[in-house]
């Protein structure tokens, strides 16, 4: 289920610019945003001021993705200390 994000995100450029299909446009955004893909996450704000995506989509896109951003960071944290650990700066 989980997908490369980068490419979701391309599928929603994709939607918007040669299918015309906002909706599903914004689907793809929100999937990959809630991934901790960036790029995703500030098309779906902009769709929000555009109406189509409710607030209640806004705020759990937000709250996932940033719930992503931050296990990303301790994943790289651990990484770092473990390579630390074994001599490996």
């Amino acid at each position: 289920m989980k997908g490369n994000a980068a490419a979701r995100h391309h599928l929603g450029v994709f939607e918007i610019d040669v299918r015309r299909d906002m909706n599903r446009a914004f689907k793809h955004f929100m999937i990959a945003a809630k991934d901790g893909y960036s790029d995703s996450m500030q098309n779906t704000q902009r769709g929000y001021s555009l109406g189509h995506v409710t607030k209640e989509e806004l705020e759990e896109t937000l709250r996932a993705h940033q719930k992503s951003l931050d296990e990303m960071k301790s994943e790289q944290r651990d990484r770092a200390a473990f390579m630390s650990a074994a001599g490996r700066t």
